[in-house]
């Protein structure tokens, strides 16, 4: 993974918000695995081709599937001032082979990362959070084309990725013992 200086300031930054002295009880953490079931719809563009109709459901996904995964992260202070970590990943790839013996071989990776801090006000039915950070999108997109009929094979590689600011509140509160709900925004 190629680490931008953007990426890495932010990371820094959101570390530099939170307070420096404590010692271990005054902290909480979280870690969470989770799975994300996804679709993809919408439109693409590769070279030439331009706004290609893109609508691929979960089955397909799950067909295409190599490896992902998904991770969450969270340490509070008893100060109210904390930090969150969130990370998703899908590598998917395809091949498909054309009646006339060419094939076409699609990989597609998408990864999203989040660094925010966080400052919790406690409610009397719950926290309400308020939310800083970025948010870093990284797509991937290889495809190769072999048709038989040229004397090699035709590839084509796009990077795109971007970072956005993030400014938000979530609200949690608990359910019962076991659940809670958690609204964001």
């Amino acid at each position: 993974m190629n680490i931008k200086p953007v990426f890495l300031i932010s990371i820094i930054s959101t570390g530099l918000l939170l307070p420096t002295q404590s010692n271990a009880e005054t902290w909480s953490y979280e870690i969470e695995l989770y799975a994300l079931l996804a679709s993809i719809e919408g439109d693409a563009s590769v070279g030439r081709v331009t706004g290609a109709d893109v609508d691929v459901d979960f089955g397909d996904i799950l067909d295409n599937l190599e490896l992902a995964g998904s991770m969450h992260f969270e340490a509070h202070h008893e100060n109210g001032w904390g930090m969150a970590f969130d990370y998703v990943f899908m590598d998917l790839a395809s091949d498909i082979t054309s009646p006339r013996g060419g094939v076409a071989n699609v990989d597609v990776r998408q990864g999203v990362f989040e660094a925010l801090a966080v400052r919790r006000n406690k409610l009397r039915d719950g926290q309400l959070d308020y939310l800083f950070g970025i948010r870093w999108w990284d797509h991937d997109l290889d495809l190769t084309f072999d048709p038989v009929v040229l004397s090699g094979p035709i590839t084509k590689n796009v990077e795109e990725d971007w970072v956005d600011l993030i400014v938000g509140v979530r609200w949690l509160s608990k359910i019962n013992e076991k659940w809670n709900y958690v609204l964001r925004g």
